[in-house]
Order: structure tokens, then sequence, then C-alpha cells
């Protein structure tokens, strides 16, 4: 998961939202990058296949998968519970940066 680039994330986002949010949002997702290494589903995973499964397991999973993430959290050295629940709405726009790329 190391192709993740928080400087052209964020430049993206810029597109998108405000440059406040987008600055947020681009380490929000570096955070949750670094849990999601900790996660033994996601170890040696492509970034995208990550954000697609997650966004696609979300509910499906839910408890296991935020027990995991907030575990993970606090491994990487973060108590913000919340970024579980706005993973989502990040991830998609992470995936449609890839795809404007592509």
């Amino acid at each position: 998961m190391n192709s993740y680039n928080k400087k052209e994330f964020k430049e993206y986002l810029i597109t998108k939202v405000k440059e406040d949010t987008a600055r947020l949002y681009a380490s929000d997702m570096l955070v949750c990058v670094n849990a999601f290494e900790k996660i033994k589903l996601y170890k040696n995973r492509n970034l995208a296949w990550v954000l697609e499964d997650f966004i696609i397991h979300k509910d499906a999973i839910k408890n296991y998968l935020q027990d995991e993430f907030l575990v993970a959290l606090t491994e990487v050295g973060s108590n913000d519970s919340g970024l579980y629940d706005s993973l989502s709405s990040k991830a998609k726009h992470y995936l449609q940066m890839l795809e404007s790329k592509a």
C-alpha cells in the first residue's frame, strides 16, 4: 500500500472540495492507509483493491472490520474512531482519482 501519495491526492481533492477539506481528507487517508497495513486481511494488498473491498464489505462485515480498524488505528498512534465512518467518501474520491489517471 506504499503507493499512496498524499500530495497527489490533496491536489486532486482541491478540484473537488474546499482546500481545507482536501488537506484533511489527504491526511486522514494517510492514517487509514497506515491502519490498513496492520489489518491481516489487507496485508500485502494493492491500495485500490483494499479501498474497493472496504467500500463493498463495510456494512456486511462491519463489526469485524471496524474492530480490526480501530485496533490498527491505535497501533499507528491515532485515536480518531470517526475515521471508520468517514472513510467511504475518502475512499471513493481516491478511487475516482485513480480512474481519472487511467
